[in-house]
C-alpha cells in the first residue's frame, strides 16, 4: 500500500505577519513629544518633617533659693572663717610681745586659708560650705558652668573691695537689701550675672 502524504496544518491567522518591534530606551528618548499632550507632573521631594520644639516644664526650671537659706548659709560661711582664725586669735589674747604679733599673723593666715577653701568650692561647684549644708548653689544666668572669674572675682572680691573703701560701707547694706527684690538677687549677683537656686 502507498502512503498518502499528510499535508502540514495551516499556520494560525496572523502568524505570517512580521512582529512589531518594541522601541528601545534610546528610541523612546528621541521619540517626538506630543505638543498637545497635558504636561507631566514632576515628582515632588518629600517635605522635611518639622522638628518638635521641646516644651519647658515647670519642674525643669530651677527654684530660687529662699532668703532664709541664703542668710543661714552666709552665717555658716562666717563661722568657717572664724574657725580658721580662731587658733591665732587665741594666741593674740593669751600672749604679748613677739608671740602676740606671730599669733596675729597666724590668725590672718588661718582666715585666708578658710576663705581660699571656700573660693575653690565656689569656683568648682557653685557652693560654699554654708550653701552645701542648706542645699543651695550659685549658678550663672546664661547657664554656663561656674568659673573663678564669676564666682569669686566678680561676686566676692570686687564687692568686698568696694565696701572696704572709707565712706562706702553703705554699699554693704544696699547689697543685702537687694535680696528682697522679685528675683532675690543681691547686688553682687547682678554684678557677676549669677543667681542662687536650690541644688
Amino acid at each position: 500500500m502507498k502512503r498518502v502524504p499528510v499535508a502540514p496544518p495551516p499556520p494560525p491567522p496572523g502568524a505570517d505577519r512580521p512582529k512589531a518591534k518594541t522601541p528601545t530606551a534610546v528610541q523612546r528618548e528621541i521619540a517626538p513629544t506630543d505638543p498637545f499632550a497635558p504636561p507631566r507632573e514632576t515628582p515632588r521631594a518629600p517635605k522635611p518633617r518639622a522638628t518638635p520644639v521641646p516644651t519647658v516644664r515647670a519642674s525643669d526650671t530651677p527654684h530660687l533659693a529662699s532668703r532664709g537659706d541664703r542668710f543661714f548659709a552666709a552665717w555658716i560661711d562666717g563661722v568657717v572663717a572664724f574657725v580658721g582664725a580662731l587658733p591665732g586669735g587665741l594666741g593674740v589674747l593669751l600672749t604679748d610681745g613677739i608671740l602676740e604679733n606671730l599669733s596675729l599673723i597666724v590668725a590672718l593666715l588661718g582666715m585666708l586659708a578658710a576663705s581660699a577653701y571656700q573660693w575653690r568650692l565656689l569656683a568648682n561647684t557653685g557652693q560654699s560650705v554654708g550653701k552645701q549644708m542648706r542645699g543651695i548653689r550659685v549658678e550663672r544666668i546664661d547657664g554656663s558652668p561656674p568659673s573663678f572669674w564669676n564666682m569669686v572675682v566678680l561676686r566676692v572680691w570686687i564687692p568686698g573691695a568696694l565696701q572696704s573703701i572709707p565712706g562706702a560701707a553703705i554699699l554693704s547694706t544696699i547689697d543685702v537689701l537687694f535680696i528682697f527684690s522679685a528675683d532675690c538677687r543681691c547686688l553682687h549677683d547682678h554684678l557677676a550675672g549669677t543667681r542662687v537656686v536650690e541644688a
